[in-house]
């Protein structure tokens, strides 16, 4: 069955004066006013993000107690635990935390919990060990700790202070902390509000070394140039999947044009490992390629293999560790693989199991630290939230994946009498419960997405951005394309779409990928554009007509030549 195409409209003359101003191809003006801006100023400020656009830290009013109670701890000699969660964003603003702190002359250090041992986040167990039996008189959380009450109140009892960093939804309202920085608590509207963990942690660097520079710390210790700690703020943001919107876009702008310049041995290494050019690194380059590197290893081993390479200065060090972790990467695929085609196998078995409006697998053998991806996995083929669950501790552990139309939290919420607890966000969420409920907390999760989101389960449209004929698909035209990104949440790639086109020749790439040159039908001597098709449907292979084609815009390097190309995701 043919997929629905959805063509989005735009106010043409709106990007007439757009695309006339800027200047910018009108094709790509239209997607800008489709993305809500309109005017030329706004335009300008998007095209060319700098970190003069960056909001002060004044904007997030905890930054500055956050900042100094670390302050008192640098000067005082007082040594700080850093702790961080085990994912791409926590790894990140540990690593990130963890340089400026040293740089600054610091005594501290860090730990990230093991996520199958320790579960996640800042528990009461942490604070006597490592905190307490390593002498830490501050703890700093980053990426965790809205939601460690019983963790930040324990650490109060013993005198340890705790600065919470983090940008997850709390689930009390007050911390007995010394400070708790968290756009999530601010408005909703904030211009940092939506941060991830790395760029929280950034913004306490910003202003605990402005705080530090008031003190005339900076004349003992050389002042750290944050802006070389932009690479780890991409990582991190662009994995934890935040709108890469205002200061977002910003720091990660800024962030690829550092790992470009390869300074820092550790990236470099992955980036290597990865198959993936310094010179030319982009956002999906780090959502596909290096971020599921960095979290292999906090799901399947230890999560300082991650933290180790990141703030790796030896190169031959640093490649062992990539290597590493591109091993554990490797694993990781293969095991979501086996889960995945399993969980398939059992939903189209069971009739009864795919008609659901909510999808429930468990299984004791699965392993945790890859079932919240087949989750996903799940979501995306069948349009419906997706919960995968394993056997951990004699309860049932899992993640959950939602789909647009439905806040998985509020579903969970509606069923939390069967949980033992839960927590997330409204596309993503984590959970646990009891064996003996798992029959109970299914079939009331399916009422529960039957009274929040009645109208899952069929495909939605296919949306597009722009229909664009061949010919405009020029080097000039990609070199202007590559002004909107970095792509990602918020900020799609464009996908474009062509008709009436003829496929000159083709020929398969492996076992289910295909390369072909293309044209416009009625302009066979016009401009042929190479395209390629991943994962080609194996009944819909061409023959000599495309009647239409969905797609996106990439260039196709080689030799140290580059040339555009179609990656066709639809027809």
């Amino acid at each position: 069955m043919q997929t629905d195409w959805q063509i989005s409209s735009s106010d043409e003359p709106t990007a007439a004066r757009l695309a006339a101003a800027l200047p910018l191809p009108v094709e790509l003006a239209r997607i800008l006013v489709q993305r809500g801006i309109t005017d030329s100023g706004t335009a300008q400020s998007f095209l060319e993000p700098a970190l003069g656009q960056l909001p002060p830290p004044e904007s997030l009013a905890p930054l500055e107690a956050a900042a100094a109670r670390v302050a008192e701890a640098v000067t005082a000699g007082q040594r700080i635990l850093v702790f961080g969660d085990y994912d791409a964003d926590g790894v990140t603003a540990t690593a990130l935390l963890m340089d400026f702190l040293e740089q600054a002359g610091a005594d501290v250090t860090a730990y990230i919990p093991d996520r199958r041992r320790e579960g996640y986040g800042f528990q009461p167990e942490h604070v006597l060990d490592p905190a307490e039996a390593q002498g830490c008189r501050l703890i700093v959380t980053v990426d965790c700790g809205a939601s460690s009450r019983e963790a930040v109140a324990e650490a109060h009892r013993r005198g340890i202070d705790v600065v919470v960093t983090d940008h997850h939804l709390p689930d009390s309202a007050h911390l007995p902390a010394a400070a708790v920085v968290n756009p999530r608590q601010g408005p909703s509207d904030g211009p940092l509000a939506h941060l991830a963990g790395v760029g929280v942690a950034f913004y306490l660097a910003v202003c605990l070394r402005a705080r530090l520079r008031r003190m005339d710390w900076w004349h003992r210790h050389p002042e750290p140039n944050l802006r070389q700690a932009c690479d780890l703020v991409a990582i991190g943001t662009v994995a934890d999947m935040v709108p890469l919107l205002g200061v977002n876009r910003v720091l990660t702008h800024v962030g690829l044009a550092v790992m470009r310049e390869a300074r820092r041995p550790g990236i470099e290494a992955l980036m290597a490992v990865s198959g993936v050019a310094a010179g030319s690194i982009g956002s999906q380059d780090i959502a596909f390629r290096l971020a599921p590197r960095i979290n292999a290893a906090g799901r399947l081993a230890d999560p300082r293999l991650a933290l180790d390479l990141l703030r790796c200065r030896e190169p031959d060090r640093a490649r062992q560790l990539a290597l590493r972790l591109d091993a554990l990467n490797q694993q990781r695929r293969e095991m979501e693989a086996e889960i995945f085609d399993e969980a398939v196998g059992r939903l189209e078995r069971d009739g009864d199991l795919r008609a659901r409006r909510a999808l429930v697998l468990a299984d004791p053998r699965w392993h945790d630290g890859v079932v919240g991806i087949v989750a996903g996995r799940l979501a995306k083929r069948y349009h419906l939230p997706a919960v995968v669950l394993t056997l951990c501790d004699g309860r049932w552990k899992g993640s959950a994946r939602s789909v647009d139309g439905l806040d998985i939290c509020a579903a969970f919420r509606e069923t939390a009498g069967h949980l033992c607890g839960f927590g997330g966000h409204p596309m993503a969420a984590g959970l646990r419960l009891d064996p003996q409920r798992l029959d109970a907390f299914t079939r009331d999760l399916e009422a529960a997405v039957g009274r929040l989101a009645p109208h899952l389960g069929a495909a939605p449209p296919l949306a597009i951005d722009a229909e664009l004929d061949l010919d405009r698909i020029t080097p000039a035209f990609l070199d202007a394309l590559t002004a909107l990104e970095p792509f990602g949440t918020a900020n799609p790639e464009p996908l474009f779409a062509a008709s009436g086109l003829s496929i000159r020749e083709f020929r398969p790439m492996g076992r289910a990928h295909l390369r072909m040159t293309l044209c416009q039908a009625d302009r066979p001597a016009a401009r042929q554009v190479e395209a390629i098709r991943f994962n080609a449907p194996a009944d819909n292979r061409p023959d000599t007509c495309l009647p239409r084609a969905a797609f996106r815009l990439g260039w196709n390097r080689f030799n140290g030549r580059r040339s555009p190309r179609m990656i066709i995701v639809d027809t």
